[in-house]
């Protein structure tokens, strides 16, 4: 978007927007030989118009400083007022100024004519209309070499430039979208390049005037050239191969002299577009044999059968004529452009001759081309990406022009070079390529201080191996803590082009990817559809997702999926914010089912890593999983800081290595500093470069917050006080917010909002559009220097307060994220009591979805506000307290940390017992009592659990059916330790009762499983009929994790009757139902499985399932079932006569006996009479290794168990 910039601002786009009168100066020498127009816009000279489009006309401008000649054009027309032009065009122009190839036209400055300019100017300087200066191509278009036949050598030149100016800005995320010979310019070249240039890139598709209306209507573009989903307005499908195929048609009217589909009219054409087939070559001079066939792929109507990006259609043309190109001369080149000026009346000056020996080289971007063998077979996946090259490097272009007085308008808009950082560069490019090569997985985390450029060597990795067509790139930015989920749906949506689309067109679309990469799980692109788009509370249809572990195992399949169709990277940016992902990370890492190359680059800030001990665990999971490496990224060396700042801007010499010094080689401090004093109007510009007008301004920026705030503090100069207070209710609303969401608070707060301030925010890239009508910030750091300030001002509260006003509609709706995103702002707003009792609901909502680790964290929000609360003389309050207590031990009982429920539990039991209410000291006494248990408590819990019962027992729990079966289940599985089993039988019907009355599947199929389960511990091995209803019932609540327990002990009902392959099978199904929760969780069926192939006697294949199930239980913490695996291992050890491995697990299998009091079963007995029989048969020597003395102790345990 574009700001509607006054004259009395202080910021000027091109330094001096101030037109006047020069009919004293006159052009320098070498100038064009015409009339002055008598204007001028900053340091630029305006002559006669050289173009007219149907959307402005186009300028002949001159630099007299330094004698260079320019292109101004000018957005004209009654539309030049209009804001949606101005904002489509400064989105086009944010997108083309990040460019920087030399077949691209340069972007000098931009900015808007000024009122003052109206009386001086030329009919199309009207007020308001915006205004590009570019560079200025003196030989003409490519049109002008459409009269007449070119040599195969020409056309083929022009199609490998265009191609890797494409390649460049495809990486980068920009289709040009009218591809024509009028947009492609020609001039001089530069260090060999032949002075292709693309231009005008979908500047005529973003002013349509339904701009801003429903996406599916907008068609622009020049018929001749349009591809199929252009004329169709199908715009989702709208890519690479958009540009591609206008490409072709392109190079076919270079070949034969006309377009392909013509046609009397634009429908004729549409028509012919649409339905006709390739029309045969008719070439006017020879060219190869295999380009027909090249140029019909290109002009394919669909555009999933052309080729997937510039790189490889590159490669493919190179492959369909079998050699390198033919290459031109560049005096034949020189002579051709000197040709095509002439006829178009211009002329080329002497910078354009030169040396006449040597070749024009088309290729930039994609030079590892040159080394590409055409002889060489391509498999499915390469037909659609190239091999990754060897090297990353490219030829290093010459430093951008520098144009004294001009680039301020652009300076937030360009991408800045990246400087130095060679190798950190290589061990990227070389980890990516082994990726690549193994298809194996592999993760790099990117950790260092804010602004030292983690971020820009990530982009730097995704977009250089874009560019060269060998991945497909999945950027995941996390703007906010707690935000891994909206993350990686924000971009699935985004990159499926899913956004728009109602959930059976979601599902459809999610089914053909996971079938185009070998897929045929329904469940899959189930899951993924109710991972995008959640059922709401009360509606049906969707998957049931049991827990964060089901949701991350289904995103890490179907990232499997979307890499068996393509090489995967995955770019998580700012993971500190959101550490959850790093869950599915290491599922991807080291759970697969497949090897399939997928390369994840992480970035991250180190402070914040280091302070969280959630993210010192899951990185500990990782490093533990290997295939993962941090990479630390340091400040720049003064040398590489020096080189930065001076690609920053056009700075005189000294107050660039003042900048350079200033930052201590931090780059986001030295483009901070930078914009800072453009922002005050402090940059005057001279020959030598901009200088600082005032030194005291800069002096104001050494404090860090107000280095940060500095944004802030330019908006207040140009637009008032009050807008800082406006900007700080943005950084309120969330690191995402909605513009209408925005613009409320602050009419709440009796602010002016004017689109005005969003353009001139978003213009220099301190908000990003994020969809939709959704903005950003661009930098965190921004929005917590704004937080910071705000609350050192004292309007802290009354912010959050608005805030939570602006979010009452939604939740009402029930829109998704509504309920926490309002809770925090009525903590924060002075409500506590409304916030916690909005937390309870939204983490009851998590619960319900099974997003244990976003309950738990609602929970603690919750706490945090209770905390706010006074502690004594109000019940309603105490009782809140008590119930939040109680909920935050469930939430962490379910997450397993069991140590945590407890002291929650126990603390909720101090504070029910403090209050006096019965009811709620049960409860707490339940969770309590059943935590005890388990954390190896067992006389503590049974006390409690009793307590506990005998409330419910007598006072009923029609409220609290999940505390009274929590009770029984408990109790009965302490008491089946003692062989209580009378007791046991009681306890588990009563249960079954309280779960049939609830009316709730999951909680019967959970009563039904431990009945069976202690049945068959009891020695009464369940019926298959009754394992066969309680799968029946777990299919019905589709309970995964219930449908694999149920299979696995299924499988032991078969092997105690002998039918081996059905307990295989059923063994094999169980895994398949685990591995949709999480494949940890499915290594009981594989320990089983390895128990199986050991009683067959297949000891040596055995291995492999009990090594996996140990090295999984030890990282699971799970003892009793460890010692299981640890035993078949010993074994194994025993059996190969290992000395080292038999001593090491004959130590840890006795520990896990004594420290998990373990009591055994036939399984454990049959493990052990192995390892003893193994040991004695081996020799005293091997007895003492394998602790046969201690073995022989632990014996009459497990013997008398049942």
């Amino acid at each position: 978007m574009l700001a509607d910039l006054k004259p009395t601002h202080v910021f000027r786009p091109v330094s001096d927007i101030a037109a006047c009168m020069s009919t004293s100066e006159e052009p320098s020498p070498g100038s064009p030989s015409i009339t002055p127009s008598g204007v001028r816009l900053g340091k630029f000279q305006i002559f006669e118009q050289i173009g007219q489009g149907a959307m402005g006309e186009v300028y002949r401008g001159y630099h007299p400083e330094q004698g260079m000649e320019v292109a101004v054009k000018v957005i004209s027309g009654e539309q030049a007022g209009e804001q949606r032009y101005h904002r489509a065009f400064g989105h086009e122009v944010r997108s083309v100024a990040g460019l920087d190839h030399p077949g691209i036209v340069r972007l000098f400055d931009y900015g808007v004519i000024g009122e003052s300019d109206e009386a001086l100017a030329p009919r199309a300087f009207r007020p308001g209309s915006p205004y590009l200066v570019m560079e200025y191509a003196r030989a003409g278009t490519l049109a002008g070499l459409m009269s007449g036949a070119q040599p195969w050598a020409v056309i083929e030149l022009v199609a490998y430039a265009v191609l890797d100016a494409l390649a460049h800005s495809h990486a980068r995320g920009v289709v040009h979208r009218d591809i024509k010979p009028q947009n492609v310019l020609l001039d001089r070249g530069e260090a060999g390049w032949p002075g292709v240039l693309l231009t005008d890139f979908g500047l005529a598709y973003a002013l349509q005037p339904q701009e801003g209306a429903n996406q599916h209507k907008k068609v622009a573009g020049t018929p001749q050239y349009m591809a199929p989903e252009q004329l169709l307005g199908r715009w989702r499908e709208y890519g690479p191969a958009t540009d591609l195929y206008a490409l072709g048609c392109v190079i076919f009217e270079m070949i034969c002299g006309e377009v392909p589909f013509g046609g009397e009219n634009v429908m004729k054409i549409a028509r012919a577009h649409l339905d006709h087939p390739v029309p045969a070559l008719r070439p006017r001079s020879e060219v190869p044999e295999g380009v027909e066939g090249w140029l019909a792929r290109l002009l394919a109507k669909d555009p999933r059968q052309r080729w997937a990006s510039a790189a490889l259609a590159a490669r493919e043309l190179r492959r369909a004529v079998g050699r390198a190109p033919s290459g031109v001369s560049v005096r034949q080149w020189q002579t051709l452009l000197q040709a095509n000026a002439a006829s178009t009346e211009d002329r080329l000056t002497t910078e354009m001759r030169g040396p006449g020996s040597g070749q024009m080289s088309p290729f930039h971007a994609l030079t590892p081309l040159l080394n590409f063998e055409p002889e060489r077979p391509v498999g499915d996946v390469a037909q659609r990406f190239t091999p990754l090259p060897a090297s990353w490097e490219r030829p290093r272009r010459a430093s951008s022009l520098r144009v004294a007085g001009a680039g301020l308008g652009l300076f937030g808009l360009r991408r800045f070079a990246m400087v130095g950082r060679d190798e950190e560069r290589e061990l990227l490019w070389s980890t990516l390529r082994e990726v690549l090569t193994t298809r194996e997985p592999a993760a790099v985390m990117l950790t260092g201080a804010p602004g030292v450029g983690k971020d820009h060597l990530a982009d730097w990795l995704v977009e250089r191996a874009q560019e060269v067509g060998s991945v497909q790139a999945l950027h995941v930015r996390y703007r906010a803590d707690g935000d891994a989920s909206d993350g990686v749906i924000d971009a699935l949506m985004h990159h499926l082009g899913l956004n728009g689309l109602g959930r059976s067109e979601v599902m459809g679309r999610l089914e053909a990817i996971v079938r185009a990469g070998g897929g045929d799980d329904p469940y899959l692109w189930q899951a993924m559809t109710e991972l995008l788009m959640p059922t709401q509370p009360g509606e049906e249809g969707g998957v049931r997702m049991s827990g964060q572990a089901q949701r991350q195992r289904a995103l890490a399949d179907f990232l499997m999926r979307l890499a068996m169709a393509g090489p995967l990277i995955i770019r998580l940016q700012d993971v500190h914010r959101g550490v959850e992902a790093l869950g599915w990370v290491s599922l991807l890492l080291h759970q697969l089912q497949e090897p399939v190359p997928i390369f994840v680059i992480m970035s991250a800030r180190d402070d914040a890593m280091a302070l969280s001990e959630t993210h010192a665990r899951a990185l500990g999971e990782l490093r533990e999983g290997g295939a993962f490496t941090e990479e630390p990224v340091d400040a720049l060396s003064p040398a590489d800081t020096q080189s930065f700042v001076e690609e920053l801007l056009f700075l005189e010499p000294g107050l660039a290595r003042e900048v350079a010094e200033r930052c201590a080689g931090n780059p986001l401090v030295a483009t901070t500093l930078v914009a800072r004093w453009i922002e005050r109007g402090l940059l005057q510009p001279t020959l030598d470069g901009f200088r600082l007008e005032r030194e005291v301004f800069a002096s104001e920026l050494r404090d860090d917050e107000l280095l940060w705030l500095a944004p802030a503090l330019a908006l207040v100069d140009v637009y008032g006080e009050d807008q800082l207070f406006a900007l700080q209710l943005a950084a309120v609303l969330g690191a995402r917010f909605e513009l209408k969401n925005w613009k409320r608070a602050c009419e709440l707060a009796e602010i002016a909002w004017s689109m005005d301030v969003v353009e001139h925010l978003l213009v220099r890239r301190h908000l990003v559009e994020v969809g939709g009508d959704r903005l950003a910030f661009a930098q965190n750091l921004l929005k917590e220097a704004l937080l910071t300030h705000l609350r050192g001002s004292g309007g802290w509260q009354k912010a959050h307060a608005l805030c939570a006003q602006v979010l009452e509609p939604a939740v009402e709706r029930g829109e998704e994220g509504a309920l926490e995103r309002s809770a925090a702002m009525l903590k924060e707003g002075g409500e506590p009591e409304k916030a916690v009792r909005r937390y309870m609901e939204a983490s009851e909502l998590r619960r319900v979805r099974g997003e244990q680790h976003v309950n738990a964290y609602l929970l603690d929000q919750a706490w945090q506000a209770m905390e706010r609360m006074p502690a004594e003389g109000n019940e309603t309050i105490a009782r809140l307290r008590v119930e939040l207590a109680v909920a935050r031990a469930w939430a962490y009982n379910s997450l397993y940390y069991i140590a945590l429920a407890l002291e929650w539990a126990e603390r909720a039991e101090v504070l029910a017992l403090e209050l006096g209410d019965a009811a709620l000291v049960a409860q707490a006494r339940a969770m309590a009592g059943a935590c005890s248990v388990v954390g190896g408590q067992p006389e503590k819990g049974e006390r409690l659990l009793r307590q506990a019962l005998a409330h419910f027992r007598e006072h009923g729990s029609e409220d609290f059916p999940r505390a009274y079966m929590t009770c029984t289940t408990a109790l009965a599985r302490s008491l089946a330790r003692r062989s209580e089993w009378a007791e046991v039988s009681i306890l588990l019907a009563e249960g079954a009762a309280q779960a049939a009355a609830a009316g709730d599947t999951v909680m019967v199929a959970n009563a039904r499983y431990e009945s069976l389960i202690l049945s068959y511990r009891r020695g009464d091995m369940p019926s298959l009929t009754e394992v066969d209803e309680l799968i029946a019932i777990c299919e019905l609540s589709d309970q995964s994790m219930g449908l694999s327990e149920a299979f696995n002990l299924r499988a032991e009902v078969l092997r105690s009757q002998g039918n081996l392959e059905g307990a295989r099978a059923a063994l094999e199904r169980s895994l398949h139902y685990c591995s949709r929760v999480n494949v940890q969780n499915g290594m009981v069926a594989m320990m089983n499985l390895g128990l199986m192939l050991f009683m067959e006697k297949n000891i040596d294949e055995a291995r492999s399932y009990f090594e996996r199930a140990a090295v999984s239980f030890r990282r699971q913490r799970r003892p009793q079932l460890l010692l299981y695996a640890v035993l078949g291992c010993l074994v194994n050890a025993l059996n190969e006569r290992d000395k080292g491995r038999v001593q090491q697990l004959a130590e840890e299998a006795l520990r896990l006996i004594r420290d998990t009091r373990f009591y055994g079963d036939g399984d454990a007995r049959l493990l052990v009479e192995s390892a003893i029989a193994l040991a004695e048969d081996a020799g005293e020597e091997w007895g003492r290794r394998a602790r046969l003395k201690e073995l022989r102790e632990a014996m009459p345990n497990l013997l008398t168990a049942p």
